[in-house]
């Protein structure tokens, strides 16, 4: 219990909260830049929700129909986001498989905005709930795993979380009710934001790369101490 009690405090800190640690998550890089990242990815989510039963109503449907057919989009929702979580916990790595996961939710979009035909857009959107719930879920496991101490933690998530929160006010503007049942404005962005998205993802994860890579330098060299806390010490890897 004493060893256990030890290694907490290394790696989350003392039980009671130190206010010295608010600079660095509100000055730490990776804070803004998976923050943006997330505002970024968040518009499609939101807009998914609006888009899905209109698209399904213009295939003929009638309303009560109309929820019966989100549900084989939803179940394979919820099937590739068990097998995207498994695999990125199984190899450790969060940034490839986030990226990974932005493709075909831009794909499933612009399918959307270039073709006039319901199918084609029905058709998108199993392409695009394979990546789309994925990339939220992961995002915060990345966000968590990669802040130390809680203290740390308890600023820099709220803060990058709340970037995800500001992408409402964006996706109510982009799908008006007047320019349905296509949707081609908030389509086209949110496909256009979501390939923004999987470049700063990727910025993020070489962001990490680049610290990993100077910490081991550190550690070839012989150092024990590179005169830093928390995640930054050498004491902790980031999970790329």
């Amino acid at each position: 219990m004493c060893l256990r009690k030890q290694r907490d405090i290394l790696h989350r800190g003392p039980d009671k909260f130190d206010r010295k640690w608010i600079k660095p998550a509100l000055t730490d890089p990776f804070v803004w830049m998976i923050g943006l990242a997330f505002f970024t990815s968040s518009v499609a989510i939101n807009g998914f929700g609006v888009f899905l039963p209109t698209i399904i109503q213009g295939l003929g449907f009638a309303s009560l129909k109309v929820n019966y057919m989100t549900i084989p989009v939803y179940v394979l929702g919820a099937a590739s986001l068990i097998t995207q979580c498994y695999i990125s916990d199984r190899f450790k790595r969060r940034g490839a498989v986030i990226c990974g996961c932005c493709v075909p939710v831009a794909i499933g979009y612009l399918m959307a905005v270039g073709s006039a035909n319901p199918k084609v857009g029905y058709a998108g959107m199993f392409i695009l709930v394979l990546g789309l719930y994925p990339i939220s879920t992961l995002a915060v496991a990345w966000v968590t795993s990669n802040l130390a101490p809680d203290d740390k933690r308890s600023i820099g998530m709220p803060l990058a979380y709340s970037f995800a929160n500001i992408s409402n006010v964006v996706s109510s503007q982009l799908y008006p009710s007047g320019q349905g049942p296509r949707y081609i404005q908030g389509n086209a962005v949110s496909a256009g934001l979501t390939a923004v998205a999987g470049f700063l993802y990727g910025a993020t994860w070489w962001f990490l790369w680049r610290r990993n890579a100077q910490k081991q330098k550190l550690l070839a060299e012989g150092a024990t101490t590179n005169g830093k806390e928390g995640d930054q010490s050498l004491d902790s890897m980031y999970i790329l």
